[in-house]
């Protein structure tokens, strides 16, 4: 029973396999879920926010049927949690094996993620990040760098809760008068036109909750994005040197302003101060020093370092033939030498040997 509701990370920090058979841990270990990514992934709309997503919800999501954690939320009495954030995804204990046949010894496990969640992991982080129960499991950096990364997640989140109450709606109906009294029309027809607007209705849904938090956080980051741009544009100088919209194609492109900004956020380049090398003379070497004045105070082993490298023995083959040059050295050598008398250093004699 203690193994059928947890998360792969959690198994794997309390427990271990060996021949085949489940043991608990009884040391701390060190874990490292992979592949690793960089943190600016967490975005929504990052390439690679897929493979991030996928990466979280294998390791972190816990394995328990949907039954079995609404009931678990309605027992624990969370307050402040409104029903729509509780996961939605079915997951129901497996009774069938993958092929054929009842397999009712088997819990939840990463395949049933998959089969859940292929092609959409990018909701299934959010559907766990938001659920109460799932969301325990998460460690908190991985809820940091999606709240950093993400900005209007949490301010998206709260008002898709509020949609539907009566504060929210006369907000709403509010920013529809002035909407309209800015277009021109007086008080009265600004209040009558804001009252004959349908309201939006109250999220009851999961999927609709998550979809309308992401399509909305979307939108506002990319607003952010284009404002700061445009403000960027609008503070840059133009040719006469006073400050202009830039015309020029090249301030149009996005990466080269973008580029722009990364360079003028790190700010110029600070000249590093160092002191200069030793040196003697105007050539680093005995030759450069026109007295010798400098290498005379030198000890023996400093001169020794500062010497030059000797030159490389040349290549030898082992079992290569001789070139004729070498014969004629090796037999130059030979013609003087003495001959070396071998039999002088022997204990016994030749005789007694023999």
């Amino acid at each position: 029973e203690e193994l059928r509701d947890v998360s792969l990370y959690e198994f794997y920090w309390k427990y271990y396999v060996k021949y085949n058979r489940i043991c608990r841990s009884n040391r701390p270990v060190a874990l490292m879920v992979t592949p690793g990514v960089s943190a600016d992934c967490a975005n929504v709309t990052h390439a690679r926010h897929e493979m991030y997503a996928r990466t979280c919800v294998v390791a972190y999501w816990r394995l328990m049927p949907k039954k079995d954690r609404h009931d678990l939320y309605k027992r624990a009495l969370l307050k402040g949690v409104d029903e729509p954030c509780l996961g939605g995804t079915e997951f129901k204990t497996p009774f069938f094996a993958p092929g054929t046949g009842f397999d009712v010894g088997r819990y939840l496990g990463v395949q049933d993620l998959v089969a859940a969640f292929d092609g959409r992991w990018g909701e299934a982080l959010m559907e766990m990040l938001v659920d109460p129960i799932l969301v325990e499991w998460v460690p908190n950096y991985v809820r940091e760098q999606y709240e950093r990364w993400n900005p209007y997640f949490g301010q998206c989140l709260r008002a898709a809760l509020d949609r539907g109450s009566a504060e929210a709606n006369a907000q709403l109906r509010e920013s529809w008068k002035l909407a309209f009294m800015e277009s021109g029309c007086s008080d009265e027809e600004a209040t009558e036109k804001a009252e004959a607007k349908s309201l939006p209705g109250k999220l009851k849904s999961n999927r609709k909750l998550l979809a309308h938090v992401r399509r909305e956080m979307v939108k506002l980051h990319e607003r952010a994005l284009l404002e700061k741009r445009e403000s960027a544009l609008e503070e840059e100088p133009d040719d006469d040197g006073a400050p202009g919209d830039a015309s020029s194609e090249s301030d149009e492109d996005p990466e080269i302003a973008a580029a722009r900004a990364q360079d003028e956020d790190l700010g110029a380049a600070v000249d590093l101060q160092r002191d200069e090398l030793p040196s003697f003379g105007q050539v680093d070497g005995p030759e450069g020093d026109v007295d010798a004045g400098e290498w005379r105070k030198m000890s023996l082993e400093a001169q020794v370092s500062a010497a030059g490298p000797a030159a490389a023995a040349k290549d030898v083959v082992l079992g290569a033939p001789a070139s004729a040059s070498m014969l004629e050295q090796r037999a130059g050598e030979n013609e003087g030498a003495q001959p070396y008398d071998w039999f002088g250093k022997n204990l016994t004699s030749v005789h007694r040997a023999e």
